[in-house]
């Protein structure tokens, strides 16, 4: 069968719950679920009809409850040993797991479409990716380790590089901004860059992730309170990168639009302006590089 297998790293503690709250649970739903949540960042087309059909193009890939959508092109198993989370509620750093993700294609049916799809999916969790709870604020944060595969999945794994096989951060960052670029070639019209168009980091190289975690926030709680209205999503995501024995707090600045404000309700106004000043001066601050 034509497989990719692929390990990833813990950076930060990881807070997924299963059936009982409280107790960490890594479960591959939750995976597939991140996935195609990646696909939808930087597909175009994602929610549009394939051909002629009423199938859309997510559907294709991962399946869907609608009539016609059919299960999903491709399994999903773990393998070799789960994390340990210890009937705790989060999965502590520095360990890893390993899944496969297995094609089912038709008899002569073309695979490189799919490949292309599921290895920018599984490239983009492991550097700009995470799982469960509080990933905004840096838990649950991922590393990709190595891959491997049987397929013609190769010819794209090729050309994604691992970050986190580099040891500076601005190795890593040329790196991160190098896959970026070859996942929008692959799929013109792809809104990715302007997801992430914008990641900076601290010049800090800390000895652990708590600190690394300290850090961020303390720079992100500095200009939340300039904002006024700490009820909007913030479109900051604190998230660590991992590099030998340092970490360091990185930030995407998400390219989203602003909240629509409606112009008789002076405070909403107000709260607007405080919002995007707010994202101009984390921007322009000196810290970051």
């Amino acid at each position: 069968m034509k497989r990719i297998k692929v390990t990833y790293e813990i950076v930060t503690p990881m807070k997924m719950w299963g059936a009982k709250r409280g107790f960490a649970e890594l479960r591959l739903p939750s995976i597939k679920g991140a996935l195609r949540s990646w696909y939808r960042v930087f597909m175009p087309a994602f929610n549009q009809p394939v051909g002629d059909s009423k199938v859309t193009h997510e559907e294709a890939l991962f399946g869907g409850a609608r009539s016609g959508a059919g299960q999903s092109r491709f399994l999903m198993r773990m393998t070799g040993k789960k994390p340990d989370a210890k009937n705790k509620p989060d999965f502590t750093p520095g360990q890893t797991f390993s899944f496969e993700v297995i094609l089912r294609t038709a008899k002569d049916e073309d695979e490189t479409r799919y490949w292309k799809v599921i290895a920018s999916c599984l490239w983009l969790l492991g550097h700009a990716g995470r799982l469960g709870a509080r990933k905004n604020r840096g838990y649950g944060v991922l590393a990709l380790r190595e891959w491997e595969t049987n397929s013609q999945a190769l010819e794209y794994m090729n050309d994604l590089p691992i970050a986190y096989q580099t040891t500076t951060i601005e190795e890593w960052r040329a790196q991160f901004g190098q896959g970026m670029k070859v996942i929008t070639q692959w799929f013109p019209g792809s809104k990715l860059l302007n997801w992430a168009t914008v990641y900076y980091y601290d010049a800090s190289r800390l000895s652990d992730w708590k600190s690394a975690l300290a850090k961020g926030e303390e720079h992100i709680s500095k200009y939340c309170k300039k904002m006024g209205y700490t009820r909007l999503t913030s479109p900051i995501m604190l998230s660590v990168v991992l590099l030998q024995d340092r970490y360091v707090p990185i930030f995407y600045l998400r390219s989203v639009d602003f909240p629509m404000v409606k112009e008789k309700e002076k405070n909403e106004l107000d709260h607007y302006i405080q919002y995007f000043r707010c994202m101009q001066e984390f921007k322009e601050a000196k810290w970051i590089e």
